[in-house]
């Protein structure tokens, strides 16, 4: 008789648990900065890929493709009627905007030739501009609080509602219940995992190209404005679609900026800050982030710290801080501890905690963390908890964002395994960044251990 299948732990873990397991914790630390906190996490969950999956989609072209087929306009600062032949390279300009007499240059890309987009300069971003990641392209979501369709964690298609959009004023609380299959937002980006088959349109098409590092193929089609209400007045809108493709893999970009000079500067930023994970960070690129490894940890309760325990996991937090239980965990008993050092994000809020963590145990068994965690993720190292199996801690600090005072903020995200088929553990925690914090999350897990 055969023995009764036993099913994978992952597997398990999935059918159980469809994205990240705990509360929404924010990321960052400084007061006015709500939004951005839950963005930055939003971006962590997506580099560390955390239950990522790959969705599968077609080449075929998206709604606004499909509506504004065949009805290409040149952008302004380009020509109906190029040069016939290419002109030499033009040095980068210290202007940030598009250069008015900029002489059009040709390359080749996808076994054709197309004009280079003139104005675009790399790396050009306002305060508050998030950086994301879908299929190893990274992009810059705009500042100014756009809002997303779907989600930015998920992989394959994703897209973003602008602040003054219908969608993102009138339907704002529905948004994460919403797919991108469901409204034609903004910005929309999908991952093609087969786009060998594209290729690029005629030199006089209207087309342009960019030079990315590692694309063997970049088009960008500007398509006839479009009128549309936004914030209960007629706006004019440029719907422009982009295709990247690097190897066989693809992705298709669809933006609709306002057509004024404001919107046209919002897609060449957006374009200029193109980039592939596959070929490293370009020179342009200052990125939001430091990686911490934080070498040897002591094991010790610090003075006046508190020992506690959730579900069979010890650990301690810092004096003056208070620890409360959740009643929302998703596979163990919950707890959420709080500085008493306090912010308000608004001017009628109430004040909440500056900094914070979530400490989850439980659903004992064979341990699925290895299917979950990237150990190549940047700022991730191994660590040693007395009674684990399992114990791994990644770092991610973000600086202040420009105004604001004080240190940075430091993301900790650990995942333990007790010993043999024991509990499982999830601990996230925003901590003040600088040295001062570095020191706070290695007596942290100092604290660490198992009871037996």
């Amino acid at each position: 008789m055969n023995a009764p299948e036993e099913k994978d732990p992952f597997a398990q873990y999935l059918a159980r648990m469809a994205g990240d397991l705990t509360p929404v914790v924010d990321g960052g630390a400084m007061a006015g900065s709500a939004i951005r906190r839950e963005k930055r996490r939003r971006v962590v969950l997506t580099v560390a890929a955390c239950l990522a999956v790959l969705v599968a989609m077609s080449g075929a072209m998206g709604a606004v493709g499909t509506v504004y087929a065949n009805r290409q306009e040149p952008m302004p600062a380009t020509s109906d009627s190029v040069q016939a032949e290419p002109s030499p390279s033009v040095p980068p300009s210290d202007d940030d905007g598009p250069a008015e007499h900029e002489p059009v240059r040709y390359v080749r890309t996808g076994g054709g030739e197309l004009p280079v987009m003139p104005g675009v300069v790399h790396g050009v971003t306002d305060d508050g501009a998030a950086p994301y990641i879908l299929g190893g392209l990274w992009y810059e979501v705009p500042a100014g609080g756009w809002t997303s369709v779907g989600d930015v964690a998920a992989g394959g298609r994703i897209g973003w509602a602008s602040p003054d959009s219908e969608l993102a004023n009138e339907r704002l609380g529905e948004t994460l219940d919403l797919t991108v299959d469901d409204v034609v937002t903004d910005i929309e980006l999908r991952n093609v995992p087969d786009a060998s088959g594209w290729s690029a349109p005629d030199r006089d098409s209207g087309a342009m190209t960019l030079e990315i590092e590692g694309a063997d193929l970049v088009v960008i089609e500007p398509f006839k404005v479009v009128t549309e209400e936004r914030n209960g007045a007629e706006t004019e809108v440029r719907p422009v679609k982009t295709r990247i493709r690097s190897g066989g893999e693809g992705w298709i970009i669809e933006t609709r900026f306002p057509a004024d000079d404001a919107g046209d500067a919002m897609l060449r930023d957006f374009l200029g800050n193109l980039w592939l994970n596959d070929y490293g960070e370009p020179d342009w690129y200052e990125p939001m982030f430091e990686y911490h490894e934080l070498g040897p940890v002591e094991h010790a309760v610090p003075a006046g710290w508190t020992r506690a325990t959730t579900g069979g996991l010890s650990y301690a937090y810092p004096e003056r801080w208070r620890a409360a239980p959740r009643d929302d965990g998703m596979f163990g008993e919950l707890v959420e501890v709080v500085s008493d050092e306090t912010v308000t994000v608004a001017p009628e809020a109430d004040p909440v905690a500056r900094w914070s963590g979530y400490v989850e145990s439980g659903d004992p068994g064979a341990n699925f963390w290895p299917g979950v965690v990237d150990l190549s993720r940047e700022g991730t190292s191994e660590i040693e908890v007395p009674g684990a199996d399992y114990a791994v801690v990644q770092v991610i600090e973000e600086s202040a964002a420009p105004g604001e005072e004080g240190p940075g903020s430091l993301f900790v995200e650990i995942h333990l395994h007790q010993e043999g088929n024991g509990n499982h553990a999830k601990v996230t925690l925003d901590f003040p960044g600088g040295d001062e914090g570095i020191e706070l999350v290695r007596q942290f897990l100092g604290t660490l251990s198992y009871e037996n």
